[in-house]
């Protein structure tokens, strides 16, 4: 009996394998030996499906693919897992002069969370690269480990012709999600480019990076990152970072270089949901524009401050607003000010334990607002089982309806995606409480 149910197991695993194959329906296939795809030269069209053979490959250089915004190429992996790079190799997949494309390793979902594997790459590169004008470019379900740089990098660096410059080029609808990204030497991923303000960096002469609008980072892991953890810049535009989860960020403790989640320079947008434990450096930094939201995080253990606020020329009116955020442990303070001439900033409906007096670090100069935070030094009388990660708030916590309403910033759920408020008031914090 048990061998006629195992039998019957796995002939439901092989016949929902095919008919995840058959469903996506591939009109290509790049074989094991295939490094390299042109896909003018492949005549791949609008909505085909490029399937990628199971196998170990050096890596993938992926050029000319052109979908459109109804019917993106897709690349999925086929009868298995794909596993890419090495020590020598010079970023493990490259996407090159496309756009509207999505690699996915979701193609084996009954054998491999991750269907694409990229073991490594050498000093200096990436595990994936997206340039050249890629714009409009999906990527999920790809573990990336041991990258010589960054796990994932995003971006058109300026040409000395000027045709990647603000203005002349834009990079639309980066979406980065579901993807496992660990133990790399440099930012786990590196969205859009750090110089917003211009800069002599890649030529003799001046030069202002394109924009990033419509991004969306979210459910990823990204754990023992040398730099950054998730850095976004540029990004003027749409930009959401979300449902992520980071450990140990920063780990070269390269200073300004070992920060959890940074909003660089010219970026908008919101950061919300993310667990973010340990690291060398900030757990959140903000440098962008004004309009940053920053709500239902969950905080233990930075290196540095839990919310470093950086910002540089924010449009008039648009300030940096934190909210319902749980902060644990943030021996070093829980908010520091550098620059930041935004306005109208607020912090509200904060839950604070383990941080010393010296928590709040903001300029009295400055413009903010701070209500209905809540301070304790006892996170047992707060939680449900803090040693165990749980942060829901147990029954008789003096957090509970204790915070204030703060839906006109558009926050109306919580971590767990419950409503807010539950009871009378909003709870502060990332967790409401649940009878």
């Amino acid at each position: 009996m048990i061998n006629r149910i195992t039998g019957l197991f796995f002939s439901l695993l092989l016949l929902f394998s095919i008919q995840t194959q058959a469903f996506h329906k591939c009109r290509h296939t790049l074989g094991p030996d295939q490094f390299e795809a042109d896909g003018e030269r492949m005549k791949v069209q609008p909505g085909d499906t490029v399937c990628i053979e199971a196998g170990r490959r050096p890596f993938l250089r992926l050029e000319n693919f052109r979908g459109s915004a109804e019917k993106p190429i897709v690349f999925i992996n086929c009868k298995g897992k794909v596993t890419l790079g090495g020590p020598a190799v010079n970023d493990g997949i490259k996407l090159l002069g496309s756009r509207y494309i999505r690699l996915t390793g979701s193609g084996t979902p009954e054998l491999h969370q991750y269907g694409i594997h990229i073991v490594e790459s050498k000093p200096g590169s990436q595990g994936i690269a997206i340039t050249r004008f890629t714009s409009d470019v999906e990527i999920d379900h790809i573990e990336i480990e041991k990258a010589g740089f960054a796990g994932i990098m995003a971006k058109t660096d300026p040409y000395c012709d000027g045709s990647a410059d603000r203005g002349e080029f834009t990079m639309y609808n980066v979406h980065l999600h579901d993807n496992y990204i660990h133990d790399v030497k440099g930012e786990g991923i590196y969205l859009g480019n750090s110089f917003y303000t211009g800069t002599k960096v890649y030529c003799d002469s001046f030069h202002l990076p394109h924009e990033v609008k419509g991004v969306r980072v979210y459910n990823n892991i990204v754990e023992n990152t040398g730099w950054e953890a998730i850095q976004v810049g540029s990004a003027t535009e749409d930009c959401e970072i979300y449902n992520n989860k980071i450990r140990n960020y920063g780990a070269e403790n390269k200073s300004s270089q070992n920060n959890g989640i940074q909003l660089g320079l010219g970026t908008t947008g919101r950061v919300y949901n993310n667990f973010i434990k340990e690291g060398k450096g900030a757990a959140i930094v903000i440098q962008g524009t004004g309009d940053n939201f920053i709500y239902n995080n969950i905080i233990i253990s930075p290196g540095a401050e839990a919310f470093n606020i950086n910002t540089r020329e924010p449009e008039p009116g648009k300030g940096v607003y934190i909210l319902n955020n749980t902060v644990i442990d943030a021996r070093h303070a829980v908010i520091k000010e550098h620059v930041n001439p935004a306005q109208n900033n607020v912090f509200f409906n904060n839950l604070i334990t383990g941080s010393t007096s010296s928590w709040n670090q903001l300029k009295p100069y400055t413009d903010w607002k701070l209500e209905n935070n809540l301070l304790s030094d006892v996170p047992d009388i707060l939680f449900v089982n803090s040693a165990k990660e749980d942060f829901r708030l147990k029954k008789g916590s003096k957090a509970i309806d204790t915070g204030k309403d703060v839906s006109s910033y558009g926050v109306d759920k919580d971590y767990c995606g419950n409503k807010r408020p539950r009871g009378k008031a909003y709870d502060p914090g990332a967790i409401e409480y649940i009878p």
